[in-house]
């Protein structure tokens, strides 16, 4: 799927706070709003300013999040599209 979505877009993917091969500092909350967070620090510093989301599991719910924020104007980011994988889209029954 990578080099397929590459070849119509600049693609980029990181693993979330804890999860992975990335770092599970003792001080990090690992709330779905951390995860938000950091996810808009990510785009900001990469200096984007529109996305189109493809999110799996966990990165559903964080998705979620980051619609939200996007919905009362709370966002630093436009995002076009959402495509949700295999995950949890109702966080309060998973």
């Amino acid at each position: 799927m990578w080099q397929t979505l590459s070849e119509h877009y600049f693609v980029i993917t990181l693993d979330m706070l804890g999860f992975g091969l990335s770092d599970k500092p003792i001080n990090a909350t690992y709330k779905i709003t951390e995860q938000a967070d950091l996810y808009t620090q990510f785009l900001k510093t990469l200096n984007i300013n529109d996305v189109h989301i493809l999110a799996h599991d966990y990165g559903d719910t964080v998705a979620q999040e980051l619609l939200a924020r996007q919905v009362v104007s709370q966002s630093d980011f436009k995002i076009n599209s959402v495509c949700f994988l295999n995950g949890g889209l109702f966080p309060e029954v998973h």
